[in-house]
């Protein structure tokens, strides 16, 4: 009988020791890993054909961990592509990341769009981050906003001309009436108006502007800042760029923050265009924002 109350204590104390394991291995599902993404860019970003864009992801170990103690996790990076036009190239730099509890580090996704792609194509894609302790961890993973990159060649900027010659000989002489009409254009705009920087990288932000001759003949097009805040820099690549008829290209400038730059400080800086020639002007406006590399705090559970 003694023995019969021992077997029977025996298992009453290995069920409870069973029901605890399972109450931790629940725990531990929702708290030991986790990962955060964020995006640094917009969702959407245009670009010029030949030329190419990125979108910079933070990924973050937000694992809780054990008593309030973190671990190091290792994620996997995935580039999903839900629609990609012909010719079109998505790249991503970094397939695997290891990163320690609460801190983050970057991933860069390279957009790049042939010459010769037609208006308005549309290249869609998200970045799934995974944990490879996803199994354990009730499946600890995150994945971006859908992202898109869209062809353009900018707002078209027209000028029209027209000349009336009008010629009269003598008295009596019926009056010659004579028009020449031309209409020519030039197209000018900003791939991507607006740039966030990080602090932490090369404080600077660099941007592709799409010029077009839409003229028959040859035109020289000059560049000129005509907006810059104080302490900040834009260079642009070249001064002044001759195309022949119809033909496009692109300049690029980069602007450079100032040394004592702090988050959250904002330039507008004014690019504009000139074609003498064509008796046209064209100016194009560039936001760049300096943003906070400060590191999160750890959510709690």
């Amino acid at each position: 009988m003694t023995m019969v109350k021992n077997k029977l204590a025996l298992t009453a104390v290995l069920l409870v020791c069973v029901s605890i394991a399972s109450a931790m291995t629940a725990s531990a599902q929702t708290q030991l890993y986790g990962v955060e993404l964020e995006l640094l860019d917009p969702t959407v970003q245009q670009v010029a054909p030949g030329y190419s864009v990125t979108f910079k992801i933070n990924v973050k170990n937000t694992a809780a961990g054990i008593g309030g103690i973190g671990l190091p996790d290792t994620m996997a990076i995935t580039l999903n592509e839900i629609s990609k036009p012909e010719g079109w190239g998505i790249s991503i730099d970094k397939t695997s990341l290891a990163i320690n509890a609460g801190e983050e580090k970057l991933v860069t996704v390279t957009v790049s769009c042939p010459i010769g792609a037609d208006d308005d194509e549309r290249a869609v894609f998200t970045v799934t981050a995974t944990s490879e302790n996803a199994e354990i961890a009730g499946g600890a993973s995150g994945t971006t906003p859908e992202m898109s990159v869209v062809s353009n060649v900018g707002t078209i900027l027209e000028n029209v001309a027209l000349w009336g010659l009008i010629a009269l000989v003598s008295i009596g002489l019926i009056g010659l009436i004579a028009y020449w009409s031309l209409t020519t254009g030039m197209v000018f705009s900003a791939v991507s108006s607006t740039c966030k920087v990080r602090l932490d990288t090369t404080g600077s932000a660099r941007y592709i502007l799409s010029i077009y001759n839409k003229a028959r003949e040859q035109n020289v097009i000059k560049f000129d800042v005509v907006e810059q805040p104080k302490g900040w820099s834009a260079f642009l690549d070249t001064p002044s760029l001759t195309l022949h008829g119809r033909e496009k290209t692109s300049v690029g400038i980069t602007v450079v923050t100032p040394a004592d730059a702090k988050p959250g400080d904002t330039a507008i800086i004014g690019i504009k265009a000139t074609c003498d020639a064509l008796n046209t002007e064209k100016t194009v406006t560039l936001r760049t924002v300096c943003v906070s590399v400060e590191t999160k705090k750890p959510k709690r559970p």
